[in-house]
């Protein structure tokens, strides 16, 4: 299973499951994956003590990265992602003075089919996978390099309609081990 769409119980498990190797070897992979944006475990020279969660780490994991990126000069920066079947999704991030929000989408496309978007009017193609919603916000943090203060599930799709998908990726991106993004400052906006 790809790490993104893991919590660190579930990652330090997955990882005593495959290698045998105690919650301290997980910590330490956890950490420099979602605190440090590492994803190069295997050529690191620092992971070398760490061989098998290593080669599992980078087995599994599977990155979103912006195909598109746009930037307007009020420092607003959309970031589309092309996806493994060849869905593009949208995810915005947004500079005000004193923070940085990041509105990620839930799905490709939206059902709901409201009159004043664009997406709904293109239709709903598919739920997104819970690390394809955290790959967005993996993506805004390391690979745009961009701080994120706030998070708004705003983007493409209805939210509620890719419930438990949305419901483990919030637990991802709040875990305290790793993106650590607080539920108080996380909005799910909905129809």
């Amino acid at each position: 299973m790809n790490p993104l769409a893991l919590t660190f119980p579930e990652f330090a498990d997955e990882v005593f499951r495959l290698t045998g190797r105690k919650d301290f070897h997980a910590r330490a992979l956890y950490r420099a994956l979602f605190c440090e944006g590492e994803t190069e475990f295997t050529s690191n020279a620092q992971w070398s003590r760490y061989p098998r969660e290593a080669k599992l780490l980078s087995r599994h994991l599977l990155l979103p990265n912006p195909s598109q990126v746009y930037s307007s000069p009020d420092g607003t920066v959309k970031f589309v992602t092309t996806l493994h079947d060849g869905e593009d999704i949208e995810s915005v991030i947004i500079r005000e003075k004193n923070r940085t929000t990041l509105c990620i989408s839930s799905q490709a496309g939206c059902a709901m089919g409201c009159s004043f978007c664009a997406t709904g009017q293109a239709g709903f193609v598919r739920n997104l996978s819970v690390d394809e919603i955290v790959g967005q916000v993996f993506s805004a943090r390391f690979t745009l390099d961009r701080s994120i203060d706030n998070l708004v599930f705003m983007g493409m799709g209805e939210p509620l309609e890719n419930l438990p998908a949305l419901a483990q990726a919030l637990r991802v991106i709040a875990d305290q081990r790793g993106l650590n993004i607080s539920f108080s400052h996380v909005t799910v906006s909905t129809s």
